[in-house]
């Protein structure tokens, strides 16, 4: 018995074996002398690898800006796609079998995408998980110009898209342990690793995610009821229609200075304009703004902001005219 086990041990000292531990959620490379334990990518690592590729592709985006400001302020809301195309180039090619799974900030940091064989990913699916993590980064922006309109369920299955999508990753980044697959992972089945090693599989939060996804739509159904918000909404579509500028924001700010204690009260629009520089366009707004909202007849100063700007999903940039008005309030 024992010339067979020192045979067999013999026979299998530089055998390895791969087994997979439900229970350790973890891969183990073992043999009669070494064994070797596997890890998908600390997230920590991964945070840092897209904040490298994304401040690349975002200096990238204001170069480009720096010569075609004008051209990409005319795309308007149409600059978005040009971003998500940028996104997807750059992503698709890095992180498949051509760029060997590595974008920029990937190879820095020693991790790389792969399938949950251990190859890479091909271009179609690499393209695939850029999108699907990147459309959500690149339309944030369309949900207010959607909030100033009657289209009432797009801004409801956007909200639903980009504020789920952003909880349902950091969620999964979080606890979905051991793989940290997020739902651009789990779309195509890719993991990202350390260089050189096996990916850890298992995904079991379902319901979770769409718990997460559940909540941010019924969200999305009472937020724009709210009713300082749906002030702001009928004012802001007034503006719009009245004077032919896209409004990009309105908000109401308080403010208490802790020296008298006094409140101070002011709202603020921003519209988008070319031409920044139009005071009569800026009073205007701000006397409509005046008679059609109670709410802003109670503050104490009125600010118009005209933004001449861009936003091309990797990249935006502006300038702006700034212009205030104190309110008359009506003694009783």
């Amino acid at each position: 018995m024992t010339r067979a086990r020192a045979a067999a041990a013999k026979n299998t000292k530089n055998a390895a074996v791969k087994i997979y531990n439900l229970n350790a959620k973890s891969w183990y490379i073992t043999n009669a002398t070494t064994e070797k334990k596997m890890k998908n990518a600390p997230l920590v690592r991964r945070i840092i690898a897209f904040i490298i590729d994304y401040v690349l592709l975002g200096i990238f985006g204001l170069i480009l800006g720096a010569f075609f400001f004008d051209f990409f302020f005319k795309l308007n809301f149409y600059g978005l796609i040009l971003g998500l195309a940028v996104y997807i180039l750059y992503f698709g090619v890095l992180n498949s079998n051509i760029g060997k799974g590595q974008s920029i900030g990937k190879k820095i940091l020693k991790i790389k995408v792969t399938d949950s064989s251990g190859s890479f990913l091909s271009f179609k699916k690499s393209c695939l998980r850029a999108f699907i993590l990147y459309l959500p980064i690149t339309t944030p922006s369309l949900m207010v110009p959607l909030m100033f309109s009657n289209f009432n369920l797009g801004f409801s299955v956007l909200f639903t898209l980009i504020i789920g999508f952003y909880l349902a990753t950091i969620y999964l980044l979080l606890l979905n342990k051991p793989s940290r697959q997020c739902l651009h992972d789990l779309a195509v089945n890719s993991f990202v690793l350390r260089r050189g090693e096996q990916p850890v599989s298992g995904f079991n939060r379902k319901i979770s995610v769409a718990v997460i996804f559940a909540l941010c739509l019924v969200l999305s159904v009472l937020i724009p009821r709210v009713p300082l918000l749906v002030s702001a909404r009928e004012t802001g579509k007034l503006v719009q229609e009245k004077f032919g500028v896209p409004v990009q924001a309105l908000t109401f700010n308080y403010r208490k200075n802790f020296n008298t204690g006094k409140t101070t009260g002011s709202v603020s629009i921003t519209v988008r304009k070319y031409d920044g520089e139009d005071k009569q366009l800026a009073q205007d707004i701000a006397q409509t703004l005046y008679d059609n909202n109670p709410t802003v007849r109670q503050m104490d100063y009125i600010t118009v902001v005209l933004n001449r700007d861009y936003n091309i999903g990797i990249a935006k940039a502006n300038t702006y005219n700034y212009y205030q008005y104190p309110v008359l309030k009506s003694s009783n």
